[in-house]
């Protein structure tokens, strides 16, 4: 393979070598037209799939196995050919990497020649100056040494070139025939070509029987910079990376075997890891560019496909590198913050485009479904990646103030101009908002960018950071202080106007600061994470008052907070910290009661009593004038295991049942009846334990409960009646007591309909959301809205449920025993009296039904003997029950706010 390219021959001694007769390159389009084979074969396998789908889903029965079953052999030999070809490609491509070392070798060897030939070889000329003058002895020695060191170095070199370059290239090009002969079924091979880099990053993907973490990373990552079909990287900045990337689309591929790098990044390559960020990410605002359609999020596809798989390594249990780091950083920034926020706008808008085209879809529902995948194709893998970057479990920071630019101006983003001077949100004419020619609508500065941020993140499918999402929970709630203050300046500013007739449009004004939702949709996000939307409720070391700017905000859409209130004080055994943090909704809620009946929409309050109905033993416990409120871990009322639990003050425990029972009629009845339930849940678990201590404690415990409710209830009473007389409002009180037996009864008997079985703690969950059907549709027959003598619900409920009889106190807790009972299996069902309780279909009677029979009240009051009969022998007290609710019921333990008690 030599050559003499100057210099001739002298004395036997060759010149320069010459390269490899075939240049690297030639051979490099070889192996590319080879591995592209493989995507011909894939593009027929899949029109073979596509062609054979309508042909699978018009067969059944007999014929469906077979029809399902023919596409399989030619799937599998598609995968072969896929493989043979992308492994062929990969061969030959290693073999044209051999041939660009050998060439490097050659051009260092020929270096050395011109180097050493620059300088004569390294030996000296040095005649003899007169008057010895010049002799033809030392011109002739002097040649013979420098033919003699020309010879010496060429024959070094030629050696070098022989043992080294030669033999490693020969030895490459009989390695390539042997893997070429055995094909892509010999595993050692595939890792050997992948780990020189002569395979697509992708290999895993095509041989999936292989191993691949068997090689090394770095090594790969190092080769593939050897094999000179990349630039130089430590001669080039970012910018120039990012230039040469744009120009050689193909070799991305190749760079990306820079994220798999680990430890931390030298300077070069972090240069080529952001360089390769911002060239997917200039994919995605290149897309974004676009008209909304299938182009554009090709190119969001193609520029999220490396984000979406490092979310894939995180999710398979590995830890952010800070080479994948690196790049999040890049990536988020090189989008920036005003194209991520209107990443789901353009998802949504090109899904409605694409499916212009296709038939008509008169219930949307293709359409839906279309749009759901994309947005998990498209925006989930952008969301998931800002939320793996905000965990420090996973590698990341959560941080804000280190997360990347676009992230923290997105989360820390203003809604509206100021004014200099007074500090006002308002635009360059003194108004809050502004008029957007473009658009023909007001605007808010600010506000589509947050939504669409929000609306962005509530993509993802994975937690980030408590950190982190702290502060996109503390951001909802300034935007929504910010659209307040927003619509505040509106008012004032408009409401002359409007009082005159003039300016009508200024009205579409006030709607666009009425648009909370993407501080309600980033709150909703939040709550995903139960321990930040705990300390959301609870407050932290830097913001206390989270709460109170949570519940008192005027929301338009109340969900977001809904569902902090639901997170935050789900009940678990363990969790303490929930329980504090329903604590701290039941003291701020009671404290201010009519503060938040004016502020709170109607579905905030139905969390609000939620989070009373799921602590609802909270309120059975011995509470004492100035007994501190505390949260903690304690045996539960029947004296088991330990478990998270509440004990409130006096005062905290009527401050917030006292908010229930001024929260309305229906609300109040929902309230007190799944209080029913729970009682007779407990009864029913104490009376099948062994012994009856715990039923004594029982009994205590929901007496008290009892009390509670009904002492709320008649104080609330006394002051929406002027304190009018108190047989009037005690009547009144036994009217709610009723209407929440009632409900509770209602929806018992649906939930056995519906479910065939009641279990404990199944109907009062059930009594905890206001939303469901079975609650609300009991609440609306039993308490329907004004009637046309318009009277008042409380008027009504007493006459629909009841027929103007009022179920007294005893006769509440004997009917709620007979259910305990009944449920326990400790009736006697020979005893005729008691056979009277049920009926013909052998179950107890509803309320209704016993009411309507005048000796049902004398057999309710006989409940005490019948303990004593059948089976059970217990003999136990019911007056215990009594005590305890009349002894909270009469205000013995009711406290005004000084701490002096009241009566009632």
């Amino acid at each position: 393979m030599t050559a003499i390219r100057e210099g001739g021959r002298s004395g036997g001694v060759a010149g320069e070598f010459d390269p490899y007769p075939v240049s690297a390159f030639q051979v490099w389009l070889v192996a590319e037209a080879v591995s592209q084979t493989g995507g011909d074969v894939e593009r027929l396998g899949d029109d073979v799939s596509g062609a054979h789908q309508p042909a699978q889903q018009g067969v059944a029965g007999l014929l469906a196995v077979p029809m399902v079953a023919a596409e399989r052999p030619i799937h599998d030999r598609v995968r072969r050919w896929l493989a043979s070809a992308v492994f062929a490609g990969g061969a030959i491509r290693w073999f044209g990497d051999a041939i660009h070392d050998y060439d490097q070798g050659i051009e260092g060897l020929n270096q050395r020649w011109r180097d050493a030939q620059a300088s004569d070889f390294g030996v000296s000329y040095d005649p003899p100056t007169p008057p010895d003058g010049f002799t033809r002895a030392y011109e002739e020695a002097h040649a013979a040494e420098l033919s003699h060191a020309r010879r010496q170095l060429w024959l070094e070199l030629e050696t070098d070139r022989v043992s080294r370059l030669e033999s490693t290239l020969d030895d490459i090009a009989d390695r390539v025939a042997r893997m070429l002969a055995a094909g892509p079924d010999d595993e050692d091979s595939v890792l050997m070509l992948f780990q020189a880099g002569a395979l697509p990053i992708a290999a895993p993907v095509v041989f999936g029987s292989v191993d691949f973490s068997k090689t090394d990373p770095e090594l790969l990552y190092r080769n593939l910079l050897r094999s000179g079909r990349l630039p130089d990287v430590d001669a080039m900045t970012e910018d120039e990376l990012f230039a040469w990337l744009k120009d050689h689309p193909a070799e991305a591929e190749l760079l990306s075997a820079a994220l798999l790098l680990p430890g931390e990044l030298s300077a070069a390559d972090k240069r080529v890891v952001k360089a390769l960020a911002r060239y997917d990410a200039w994919h995605v605002e290149r897309g974004l560019g676009l008209v909304a359609g299938s182009a554009g999020l090709a190119l969001i596809g193609s520029g999220s496909q490396r984000l979406a798989g490092i979310n894939t390594q995180l999710a398979a249990g590995d830890s952010l590198s800070p080479a994948q780091r690196t790049y999040l950083h890049a990536w988020y920034d090189g989008v920036g913050a005003d194209n991520l926020a209107a990443l789901d706008d353009y998802v949504t808008q090109a899904t409605y485009a694409e499916m212009a085209g296709l038939p008509a879809d008169p219930y949307g529902s293709v359409a839906e479904t279309r749009l759901a995948e994309n947005r998990d194709r498209f925006l989930a893998p952008v969301a998931d990646g800002i939320m793996n970057l905000s965990n420090p479990q996973l590698g990341g920071t959560d941080d804000l103030a280190k997360m990347p630019r676009a992230i923290q101006d997105l989360v820390t983003i203003h809604i509206g101009g100021m004014d200099p001077v007074t500090g006002a949100p308002v635009d360059e004419f003194g108004l809050p908002v502004g008029f957007s020619p473009d658009l023909g609508s007001f605007t808010v500065a600010g506000l589509d960018q947050y939504n669409g941020f929000a609306s962005l993140l509530s993509r993802t499918t994975v937690l980030g950071g408590d950190e982190f999402t702290l502060a996109l929970g503390e951001s909802a709630l300034r935007v929504k202080e910010e659209l307040a203050a927003i619509e505040q300046q509106g008012l004032i500013v408009m409401r002359p106007r409007l009082v005159l007739g003039m300016d009508e449009p200024y009205q579409v004004l006030l709607n666009a600061v009425s648009d909370d939702s993407g501080a309600s949709t980033m709150l909703s996000l939040v709550a995903r994470n139960q321990d930040v939307a705990t300390t959301m409720l609870i407050g932290d070391d830097d913001d206390d008052d989270l709460l109170p700017r949570l519940l008192g905000a005027r929301w338009y859409d109340d969900q977001g907070a809904i569902d902090i209130l639901g997170s935050g004080t789900a009940r678990t055994p363990d969790g303490v910290a929930q329980a504090e943090a329903a604590m701290k909704v039941m003291q701020e809620v009671g404290g201010r009661r009519s503060h938040y009946l004016f502020t709170m929409t109607e579905g905030l309050e139905d969390a609000v009593i939620d989070v009373g109905i799921v602590w609802m033993d909270t309120f059975g416990h011995d509470s004492h004038p100035r007994t501190d409120s505390a949260a903690g871990m304690s045996p539960d009322v029947l004296s088991r295991d330990s478990q998270a639990g509440i004990y409130l003050s006096a005062d905290d425990r009527d401050g917030f049942l006292e908010f229930i029972a001024a929260s309305g009629e229906g609300q109040a009845a929902r309230f007190r009846a799944a209080s029913v339930v729970y009682s007779e849940e407990l009864l029913v678990t104490a009376l099948t334990d062994p012994g009856t201590q715990s039923v004594e404690s029982v009994l205590r415990h929901i007496g008290r409960l009892d009390g509670a409710i009904s002492a709320a209830d008649f104080n609330v009473v006394m002051e929406q009646s002027a304190h009018r007389d108190v047989t009037e409002t005690m009547a009144a009180v036994d009217a709610r007591r009723a209407g929440g037996v009632a409900l509770a009864a209602e929806v018992a008997l649906s939930a056995v309909g519906a479910a065939g079985s009641v279990k404990s703690g199944g109907i009062s969950m059930l009594l905890a959301s206001v939303a469901d059907p079975l609650v609300s549709s009991a609440i609306d027959e039993l308490f329907p809205s004004e009637d046309e003598q318009g009277r008042s619900n409380l008027e009504q409920a007493k006459d629909h449920a009841y027929n103007d009889d009022r179920l007294s106190a005893l006769s509440q807790r004997n009917y709620l025993m007979v259910v305990a009972y009944d449920r326990a299996g400790l009736l006697d069902r020979d005893d005729p009296s008691i056979q009277s309780l049920y009926g013909p279909d052998g179950n107890l009677k509803t309320y209704q039904e016993l009411l309507n029979n005048e000796n049902i009240l004398q057999h309710l009051m006989e409940l005490e003997d019948a303990q004593d009969s059948g089976a059970n022998q217990a003999g136990l007290d019911a007056n215990m029950y009594d005590q305890e609710r009349d002894r909270i019921h009469n205000g013995s333990w009711t406290s005004d706010r000084d701490g002096d008690r009241v009566y009632g």
